[in-house]
């Protein structure tokens, strides 16, 4: 994935937009991502998701699964959470979202209500 490639420039250049070869953990979370083998599946599975169910979504519902998605596929060693926080942005940003109105909202969301992307992806099964 080229946002993979392009936020771990320079930190990280042999995994920059590799798909993970192994096992990863999340600290503090009870989330396990999937296998290696089962990223790229599920991977265009969240792509097919997002080119035909996803367009008849509000853009910010659409925003926070896509973000959901892609967050519990964690198909990177590391930058999942930017290459995320990025796509949550962009999506809003294609809808007429300000990036100031993206930071209020996401502070909302988070911050105010408490919001946990992790478990509204597995409440809500896309």
């Amino acid at each position: 994935m080229e946002f993979t490639s392009i936020v771990l420039k320079g930190i990280d250049d042999a995994y920059a937009g590799v798909y993970r070869d192994r096992m990863v953990f999340i600290s503090g979370a009870s989330h396990i991502p999937p296998a290696p083998y089962l990223i790229q599946e599920q991977m265009e599975q969240m792509m097919t998701w997002y080119h035909s169910g996803a367009t008849s979504l509000h853009p910010v519902e659409r925003g926070a699964m896509l973000h959901a998605n892609f967050v519990g596929i964690y198909p990177f060693i590391d930058g999942n959470g930017r290459t995320a926080r990025l796509l949550l942005n962009l999506e809003l940003m294609k809808d007429g979202f300000t990036f100031l109105q993206n930071i209020l909202f996401l502070h909302f969301l988070f911050e105010v209500c408490n919001f946990n992307l992790i478990h509204f992806y597995f409440k809500t099964s896309v």
